[in-house]
């Protein structure tokens, strides 16, 4: 296995926003049927900057899903020692949205490190999540099948484009159905 992969695509803990309560998850679950569309981004500085990553996906079923699969990521460990991945500071933005465009809720991925998972609406309903254990799979999945892309796509997104051994994105490849790549994901 690639342990680089894992490293990527395994989100941790967000300081700041503390362990899930039941009752701001459920609020958050509460909204799942609301979400229309999902813009992906990915974001880093200085020397960690990986290839950019515009996606927008207008897709209903597949935006749901993925916000539905990163609400059933598990809650970090409260207390305890954890060794953690190498971290250079990349991170994969979500911005749900539904129907009339108004964002639904917003979720900050960290590419490496503990994997720091944050959710949060613009009324202030936040929870951190890791993308450790349960629920792992099923995100890593519902983000493939989402944004139409490959787990080596979303390693090249996690990586700073200078990382040696890591292929970089194919900018020609088509986009999955229902998704618009780059200047045309905003449109």
């Amino acid at each position: 296995m690639n342990t680089l992969r894992w490293l990527r695509v395994v989100p941790w803990f967000v300081a700041g926003v503390g362990c899930s309560s039941a009752s701001s998850l459920d609020a958050l679950r509460a909204e799942s049927s609301s979400v229309a569309s999902v813009e992906f981004t990915n974001a880093g500085s200085g020397p960690n900057t990986p290839p950019a990553a515009d996606v927008a996906v207008d897709d209903r079923a597949k935006a749901e899903a993925l916000y539905t699969a990163i609400l059933a990521l598990p809650s970090p460990p409260s207390s305890g020692t954890f060794s953690c991945d190498a971290d250079f500071g990349i991170t994969f933005h979500f911005v749900f949205r539904n129907q009339a465009k108004a964002t639904v809720a917003t979720a900050v991925v960290d590419a490496g490190g503990c994997g720091e998972v944050s959710v949060a609406t613009p009324g202030g309903t936040a929870v951190g999540l890791w993308v450790r254990g349960l629920g792992a799979s099923a995100y890593t999945n519902a983000l493939e099948d989402a944004l139409g892309v490959s787990m080596s796509q979303l390693d090249a997104w996690g990586l700073p484009a200078n990382f040696p051994g890591v292929d970089q994105p194919d900018a020609s490849a088509p986009p999955a159905d229902g998704a618009r790549v780059g200047s045309d994901a905003r449109e």
